[in-house]
């Protein structure tokens, strides 16, 4: 199920590494979560293995998890850090291999699907910046602006990518000086 709650196909290759695990282990229930990136699945918790196990400890649960998924080809399991030690680690890695970011659990909280707006057992720490961009004119039929900088070498406005507005934003005019976000 993708974000939007849509249910969507796996990749042949990662449902056939669910496939093998759910065999060696005579598991016949398993539900991941996880997030697909390419032709690999990212797992970072469970919600059953042969029974539901959303109201136990996230700690349990990736005890499990850890127990079943060993890293192929086309499943990786996210890894957990508990001391502060190995959470600033973990986060200098994610940050020298240019990754998104990292999500901080309770090791007691009971799995919620989604992610909270505000408060709740989760947070989400992503590693993004900022710039003031101008904007110039984007892909044609598509929600998405062109973005210009000024290169201080000549003065001239620079063009440095694309960027696309999400539906619950206005798609600013061209010319106007906007802020972005990006990773």
């Amino acid at each position: 199920i993708n974000r939007k709650g849509q249910v969507v196909p796996l990749l042949a290759a990662i449902a056939d590494a669910v496939s093998a695990v759910m065999r060696s282990q005579a598991i016949d229930r398993l539900q991941l979560d996880g997030e697909q990136v390419g032709d690999v699945l990212h797992v970072f918790d469970v919600m059953a293995i042969r029974q539901d196990l959303r109201d136990l400890p996230f700690e349990v649960r990736y005890e499990g998890l850890a127990a079943i998924i060993k890293d192929t080809d086309a499943l990786k399991r996210v890894p957990v850090a508990r001391s502060a030690q190995e959470k600033r680690a973990l986060l200098s890695a994610v940050r020298a291999e240019k990754g998104e970011g990292i999500v901080l659990k309770r090791g007691d909280a009971a799995y919620v699907p989604g992610r909270p707006n505000s408060g709740g057992d989760q947070r989400k720490f992503k590693l993004v910046e900022s710039a003031t961009i101008r904007v110039c004119p984007g892909r044609e039929g598509k929600r998405s602006i062109g973005m210009e900088v000024i290169d201080t070498d000549t003065g001239l406005w620079q063009f440095v990518g694309n960027c696309t507005i999400p539906p619950n934003h206005a798609v600013p005019e061209v010319g106007t000086i906007v802020e972005v976000q990006y990773l």
